[in-house]
């Protein structure tokens, strides 16, 4: 019994994982085409993992930078705030007294 090509993505695999469990559930195989199949699943399950964990990476990757953005995003709308606050506070004799303690 040979065995399939290696799978493209991770649907591919888990299809072909499930077509395999489905196979052996059954027990009509003769040993050595049971213990083939057993051998794919196997490495089938190991490229379904490997996928699993790189795609679980890429998340907690892009959670973090999410973030990172929206903590900056909070700092720089504070900022502007605080600017705001500081606007509306100071009237234009201020500036004026401002100006003659300079001189």
């Amino acid at each position: 019994m040979a065995a399939k090509a290696k799978p493209q993505n991770f649907e591919e695999a888990l299809g072909r994982l499930e077509e395999i469990v489905n196979r052996l559930d059954d027990g009509n195989l003769p040993l050595a085409d049971s213990l083939e199949l057993f051998k794919e699943g196997t490495r089938l399950a190991a490229f379904c993992r490997r996928l699993l964990s790189e795609a679980e990476l890429s998340v907690q990757a892009a959670l973090e930078e999410s973030k990172i953005d929206t903590e900056s995003a909070d700092t720089a709308a504070e900022g502007e705030e605080f600017a705001s606050q500081d606007d509306l506070g100071r009237d234009d004799s201020d500036e004026i007294s401002d100006e003659a303690t300079d001189e």
